[in-house]
């Protein structure tokens, strides 16, 4: 650091498997700045607590300003997750020709008809979860604010998979895993109250969004869902 300089170093300290809780718990953040020959500058430890695993924490204070942590909700997008396969096969069998191929429908192809190609794909991983998982909507509402930390638990897409339930978040996590598994690129809204998932329909086009309600997945078609979403 230069003399009078100011330079900013941000940590994100990797934690072991076993030091993340499954409820929130309390600890202590200790560290010490030195000189390289040792001179100790500055030595402090802090209570902090940490939260467990699957809990969303909207914003955090530092100590002025509230930041707001919602991007950090990707984390929960997990298209890799060995549930997911499972689901994309079985959404293949509600497609027309057996297939889920994401953005496969060809250069030649106008907007509409990527977007009824895109939106097929997208009905077929619904329905699956309609009839072979039997998601039903939860009402756990989210809490969303930039002036306090506003901390939820949310689902992780195979815990939702597994328990047959999701909450607006739930769901959008969930359908967001899915498209991107296939290919596809899923955008979640935040609202002060809800969420809910969007999506390309044609690749790298954000500006052609369709939109879906998840939390309508067990209880109204495919249909419905988009135009109350959208």
């Amino acid at each position: 650091v230069p003399a009078r300089g100011n330079i900013t170093v941000g940590q994100a300290p990797s934690l072991r498997t076993s030091a993340i809780p499954a409820e929130m718990t309390t600890a202590t953040l200790h560290y010490k700045v030195a000189l390289a020959d040792g001179t100790r500058i500055d030595e402090q430890t802090y209570p902090i607590k940490i939260y467990a695993k699957d809990t969303m924490i909207w914003a955090v204070s530092d100590g002025q300003d509230w930041n707001d942590m919602t991007p950090f909700i990707a984390a929960w997008v997990t298209p890799h997750a060995a549930e997911i396969d499972p689901l994309v096969r079985k959404a293949a069998g509600y497609s027309a020709d057996n297939t889920i191929t994401g953005y496969q429908c060809g250069d030649t192809c106008s907007d509409a008809e990527w977007q009824k190609y895109s939106d097929d794909q997208v009905k077929a991983i619904f329905t699956a979860l309609k009839n072979d998982y039997q998601i039903t909507y939860i009402n756990s509402p989210i809490a969303y604010g930039k002036e306090s930390e506003n901390p939820q638990r949310v689902r992780l897409p195979k815990d939702a998979l597994a328990q047959k339930s999701a909450n607006c978040i739930d769901g959008a996590v969930l359908y967001a895993s899915a498209l991107e598994s296939i290919g596809m690129t899923p955008h979640i809204i935040i609202l002060p109250t809800h969420a809910f998932v969007c999506y390309e329909t044609k690749p790298n086009s954000p500006d052609k969004l369709s939109c879906l309600e998840t939390t309508m997945t067990g209880s109204s078609t495919f249909e419905d869902a988009v135009s109350y979403a959208n």
